[in-house]
């Protein structure tokens, strides 16, 4: 026990240092075209995040939870070759706060979404103060494989939601595509047709969403 308050001081120290120091995602912006309740044409913001999970409400941002967590992973490490004698317990109390942060994230930011292997694609659109989201369409798909140049997914093949507010899931995947394809080494585009049915009986039909979302922005 007395090793454990020893240690705990340091090892979430370099959990928030994690936090603070994790680089501002980019962003950038497509035009969306949305049949449903209404006809829409806008520009909504955009965000691409693969090999990380995010969480529903900050979907361009890797979980600093899972930042912290591997940098709590290191603080055992680097403790143990210090003294053997705090590599275990270094490693037990960093696990531990690992999984309460990740708990404390879900429960203020929603479930998690994407992963190693998965992209988070999200589409936002602001409110009139240009600071607020009021509604989101979140889509988690497979990333392209190392030499695929192109990949059509279809409908089982990935997830989608349209949240008005984010959070609020009003209508989910029913059919549709997603194109990827690898512009160069470093670009990517998704052309995407969704059609999602929403959760609520008699609401609308279907809302369609149909848009390119090329990535990085130029």
């Amino acid at each position: 026990m007395r090793m454990r308050k020893r240690i705990a001081p340091l090892v979430l120290a370099l959990g928030l240092a994690a936090c603070s120091s994790a680089p501002r995602p980019p962003s950038g912006a497509s035009t969306v075209t949305l049949f449903g309740p209404e006809t829409r044409l806008e520009t909504w913001k955009t965000s691409v995040v693969e090999g990380h999970h995010v969480h529903a409400a900050r979907p361009d941002e890797p979980c600093l939870a899972a930042a912290a967590g591997e940098y709590l992973g290191a603080a055992s490490q680097a403790l143990g070759t210090q003294d053997e004698r705090l590599r275990e317990p270094a490693g037990k109390l960093g696990g531990v706060m690992s999984s309460f942060m990740e708990q404390l994230t879900t429960e203020s930011s929603g479930p998690a979404l994407g992963g190693p292997d998965r992209t988070v694609l999200a589409l936002r659109h602001f409110a009139a103060d240009g600071s607020t989201p009021d509604q989101c369409v979140l889509v988690d798909l497979p990333r392209l494989k190392a030499g695929e140049a192109e990949r059509l997914f279809k409908a089982a093949e990935f997830r989608a939601t349209f949240e008005r507010p984010p959070r609020n899931v009003e209508a989910r995947l029913e059919r549709g595509w997603i194109r990827a394809t690898q512009l160069d080494s470093r670009r990517t585009e998704y052309d995407l047709f969704l059609v999602l049915k929403p959760l609520r009986p008699g609401a609308y039909e279907t809302l369609q969403v149909i848009t390119r979302v090329e990535w990085p922005p130029q």
